[in-house]
């Protein structure tokens, strides 16, 4: 069992509807290189993660055993009330005891989004939406060079530009995930789907066109709830579901809705 099981039993990896033919057809979850190899790579981060020596490994939030679903950060940019319609997406959920340290690594930042503090370069927070990839491995360089304690590099530099941990380094250092909310588990190349995951919907519709699909031997479908998604009208109407639908029975083309695009969230009115 993995050093951070018990406080984080769940890891977890989002993906919009129209990935799950390739999904369950390669019985795998596969990292962004593999995914660019057989031609189905999806772009959003794609460029970051390449530039900070990401790429080849299979992204996941760790979830504490009280986080909720609406918690997660991508799940609420998807699927949250806002301005524009939900974005039907699911989730594979990885039962963390099934893991020891040796297979995998942690990051403690957001890789994706995340920016370190470096004097007279710039304050920690996030990064503004197109900042190039370029310029933020650039960053992440001048944060090493910094020579940041191990507290605040929240990690060590064991590969890839950012801080992680990896192996051993896990089993003695795990308590900076502390400073995470959802610290990110990366496995090497590929995660098989098997009886350690199950694969979760968050709408009644979404879970009747996961259906469709032969799910890997021993792998779980279910249903789990999101606080104004799952109670709320189909997100898609008719026309749409109907080419989902046939696009997941291998009876039509890929949907031209962007499934994996991000939607806007509605601004706050001043009372």
């Amino acid at each position: 069992m993995a050093s951070f099981s018990a406080a984080f039993p769940n890891a977890i990896h989002v993906f919009p509807l129209t990935a799950a033919r390739n999904i369950f057809a390669a019985a795998a979850l596969l990292s962004k290189r593999r995914l660019g190899e057989s031609g189905v790579a999806r772009r959003t981060t794609k460029d970051v993660d390449r530039a900070l020596g990401f790429d080849d490994f299979v992204h996941f939030y760790l979830a504490r055993s009280e986080a909720r679903p609406s918690d997660l950060p991508i799940l609420r940019a998807q699927l949250a009330p806002a301005s524009l319609p939900a974005v039907p997406h699911a989730a594979v959920v990885l039962d963390t005891s099934r893991l020891g340290d040796g297979d995998c690594a942690v990051c403690n930042w957001n890789i994706a989004v995340g920016r370190p503090k470096v004097d007279e370069v710039c304050n920690g927070g996030n990064w503004s939406r197109g900042t190039s990839a370029d310029r933020i491995a650039e960053v992440w360089d001048q944060f090493r060079e910094s020579g940041p304690s191990t507290e605040r590099a929240r990690g060590f530099w064991c590969g890839p530009r950012v801080p992680i941990l990896r192996g051993e380094r896990l089993s003695t250092h795990w308590r900076l995930m502390r400073k995470a909310k959802f610290p990110e588990l990366l496995l090497l190349e590929r995660l098989p789907l098997t009886s350690a995951v199950r694969v979760v919907a968050f709408h009644q519709a979404d879970e009747r066109s996961l259906q469709r699909l032969d799910l890997p031997p021993g792998v779980r479908l279910g249903r789990c709830q999101f606080e104004g998604y799952s109670s709320a009208p189909d997100a898609l109407d008719p026309a749409q579901r109907g080419a989902l639908d046939a696009y997941l029975s291998n009876e039509g083309p890929k949907p031209s809705l962007d499934f994996d695009g991000r939607r806007s969230r509605p601004r706050k009115r001043k009372q």
